[in-house]
């Protein structure tokens, strides 16, 4: 049997439930003495109760699905495997589901590895590290074939190409300002809650950025900074946004902070520190659930942009630029690209291309190279580095939703498309609008819905998917990157 009794902290913070019971319902009896007679009425649960449960499933992030005899509802176990059965603590009661933490396991599964952050049941930003690659992948694979829907006869697939880091990949960190043991500390919230965890180092991120952000955290601790408490209205710092490319550790950091003042006169000390070369300070004066607005941040000092490695060309790239965080795995994922694109290419649109990494990676191969993007500040980037760039007088960069953007697709004479939406997936009205000259769409998939729903209106306006590619750009978690290629009939 597995306890995880003493592996964490979560036994103190159950001490204030996620949950407050309902004050209508007084308790009867322990949660593990509930009646077995289905027609004894049977109190309702409460944060903090212990349950027996059976898990059947691995979970979409947020808990293994479990059953438990205690309720009708759905059970989600954070910390269990398919297969296993034992007793859970729950954190949460909802409408129709309940959510829980694995406190003890009767039989592991044998799929079962030793987690290697020592915070994950409660932190919840990498749920599946109890499980193993294979059994991560396998669930994985299932829900891709599941979302792409009639799986074709002729479709070839390619499984988790690249390398297989699973610790130390994140290349970027956003991290929460809180106290732990007496001091100013980085780390999350824990799920469903604004209770802090400390949690750093991190074992997701590259050791070059913890390293730095211990660096930042020294020089905050010795400047006496606080963190922001809202319920008391005090504190100088919400959270940190710390970036770099391994290959050119000149990061640029952001502080999210209620007011800009006390931060101009030193904002220059964290130059200082190995791997800063920029200063950024996001003002958020409330708490509203979001850590980053989507208002540029302010320039305090040192570098605007920082260098990017892709492929064989640098990029310089501002705070707010989208950029993959698995920096290995981006690298797989362009060569996934340009492999599944002809050579040479005829006019190239790339949509929803953030900074322009794919369109700009294979500009030497297309005559022609169109970059579409919405956010301003990204497409701000791309023209930079059009600008600096060699070889690049045939490549545009436009500023516009995909979906008002439409019309100038249908009248373009694009011939390869690439597609990388966020995670709810395209817009329709640009699938609809792709033109008659367009003879290959490359859709990149980072949401599995998304995924479904595209997949399924390409092949309603009569394309046909040929190639799958799937990257594991999001080790210990349900999502993947999925590559699909599509064809007329």
């Amino acid at each position: 049997m597995v306890s995880f009794t003493g592996q964490s902290s979560y036994d103190r913070a159950m001490n204030e439930p996620l949950a407050p019971p309902d004050p209508a319902v007084q308790p009867e009896q322990p949660a593990a003495d509930l009646p077995a007679d289905p027609s004894v009425r049977r109190r309702r649960l409460q944060a903090g109760d212990l349950v027996p449960f059976v898990a059947t499933g691995l979970g979409n992030g947020d808990g293994a699905d479990a059953s438990t005899t205690a309720d009708r509802r759905l059970l989600r176990v954070h910390g269990a495997l398919p297969g296993e059965s034992g007793t859970a603590q729950v954190r949460h009661v909802g409408q129709h589901a309940l959510w829980a933490v694995a406190k003890t396991i009767e039989m592991p599964s044998e799929e079962r590895v030793q987690a290697p952050c020592s915070v994950v049941l409660e932190c919840g930003g990498c749920p599946w590290q109890m499980a193993s690659l294979t059994l991560q992948r396998q669930h994985k694979e299932q829900r891709i074939r599941q979302a792409l829907g009639q799986w074709p006869n002729d479709l070839e697939a390619t499984w988790w190409p690249g390398p297989a880091e699973v610790s130390g990949h994140r290349t970027r960190a956003l991290m929460m300002a809180g106290r732990h043991e007496g001091l100013l500390a980085f780390g999350f919230y824990a799920p469903g809650s604004r209770r802090f965890v400390a949690a750093h180092p991190c074992d997701a991120q590259h050791p070059q950025l913890n390293t730095a952000l211990a660096g930042v955290l020294g020089l905050l601790r010795r400047l006496g900074v606080r963190h922001r408490d809202d319920e008391r209205h005090r504190g100088d710092l919400r959270a940190v946004q710390l970036r770099l490319d391994p290959a050119h550790p000149d990061g640029l950091l952001t502080l999210v902070v209620p007011t800009l003042d006390p931060w101009k006169p030193v904002a220059r000390e964290f130059l200082g520190v190995p791997g800063i070369s920029g200063v950024f300070a996001q003002v958020r004066a409330d708490a509203d659930g979001t850590v980053l607005d989507t208002t540029p941040p302010v320039h305090l000092a040192g570098r605007s942009r920082q260098r990017w490695q892709v492929a064989d060309d640098v990029f310089e790239v501002g705070p707010t630029a989208f950029v993959q965080t698995h920096h290995g795995q981006a690298q797989a994922l362009l060569q996934t690209v340009a492999d599944l694109l002809p050579d040479p290419l005829g006019h190239l649109v790339d949509v929803y291309a953030g900074i322009g990494v794919f369109g700009l990676s294979l500009r030497h191969r297309a005559a022609k190279v169109t970059l579409l993007e919405r956010d301003g500040a990204a497409t701000e980037d791309a023209r930079f580095n059009i600008a600096k760039l060699a070889a690049t007088d045939h490549v545009t960069s436009h500023t516009a939703d995909a979906g008002s953007w439409a019309p100038q697709l249908a009248q373009s004479d694009a011939t390869e498309v690439i597609l990388d939406p966020p995670r709810a997936g395209c817009d329709p009205q640009l699938l609809r609008a792709l033109p008659a000259t367009t003879e290959l769409v490359i859709l990149i998939s980072c949401g599995l819905p998304g995924l479904k729903r595209d997949a399924a209106l390409l092949s309603e306006l009569g394309w046909r998917v040929d190639r799958l590619v799937a990257h594991d750009l999001f080790p210990h978690t349900p999502h993947a990157e999925v590559v699909t290629r599509w064809r007329k009939d």
